[in-house]
């Protein structure tokens, strides 16, 4: 079964069915950077397999290589190009970072035979966050952290919230859940405190203007339907739709736009000065 790691607009089943398996199939490895190795744009990670001393094999996720090239030095767009279009790149920046370079070999003082490098292999101690595949299966590596990272799984974050609003007694609607590599978003909305919030927020004051929390369209509760937006919110939406829409103009359609943007400003300026 491949672990899923993502879902949009799903419910409130579907995110705890998705994030109990992705606890069943978690493995946090904590050891030496050189212990990942990539074969093809696949990483072995030693320790991960009782029948391969190399480790299991898992695919590296985008947030994985964005951590490798930060850790590593590498332009991180220049490392997803290299996956997409040259594996055997991938494997000699990725590998020849982490291993450094062999130069030749020399006898140590109990007539051990030991490699010199050219250039040293990193020293250092990660955590690797991995889903574990099926057998026979690739598992995924989603991340390559510090080794003193601090691990705060969604599941744990979604069973004390659930369990901090059970306690209180409110009642709540499960609106819509968002799971993506990153982030866990679960609106919900409580009915019982929309209803009262008018009450709730009476004597509270603002401490930028000294009003109510809200005062749009009549709204001074500071809560909102879903759907229902107060009017700077969609002031700034109609300004994000008119900078993605510049932004995808040709240059000489930006720069007529700039110098209409500038003469209706040189005008509202005048006619506050006459």
């Amino acid at each position: 079964m491949t672990v899923q790691l993502e879902a949009r607009n799903t419910n409130m089943a579907d995110l705890a069915r998705i994030l109990k398996e992705q606890q069943a199939a978690k493995l946090d490895i904590v050891g030496p950077i050189t212990g990942l190795r990539s074969r093809g744009g696949t990483f072995s990670v030693a320790g991960t397999s009782v029948f391969d001393d190399a480790g299991a094999e898992f695919t590296p996720t985008a947030i994985a290589d964005g951590h490798l090239a930060d850790k590593l030095g590498i332009p991180v767009k220049y490392l997803r190009r290299m996956r997409a279009e040259r594996p055997d790149l991938y494997d000699e920046n990725v590998n020849g970072w982490i291993h450094g370079l062999v130069s030749g070999a020399a006898e140590q003082e109990d007539g051990s035979i030991a490699p010199t490098y050219f250039a040293e292999p990193d020293k250092r101690t990660v955590m690797a966050r991995c889903f574990q595949g099926d057998p026979g299966e690739r598992g995924v590596l989603r991340a390559v952290l510090s080794d003193r990272y601090m691990i705060i799984e969604n599941f744990d974050v979604l069973t004390a919230a659930l369990a901090g609003i059970y306690e209180t007694g409110t009642q709540v609607e499960v609106l819509g859940c968002d799971l993506t590599e990153t982030r866990m978003r679960v609106n919900l909305a409580a009915p019982e405190i929309f209803r009262n919030s008018p009450q709730l927020l009476a004597n509270y004051r603002s401490p930028f203007g000294g009003e109510g929390v809200y005062h749009h369209e009549g709204n001074s509760s500071g809560f909102y339907a879903p759907g229902q937006l107060p009017r700077r919110s969609r002031t700034a939406t109609a300004s994000t739709r008119t900078a993605s829409a510049l932004a995808s103009s040709s240059p000489t359609e930006r720069r007529a736009a700039r110098r209409s943007r500038s003469a209706r400003a040189s005008c509202s300026w005048l006619a506050r000065t006459e």
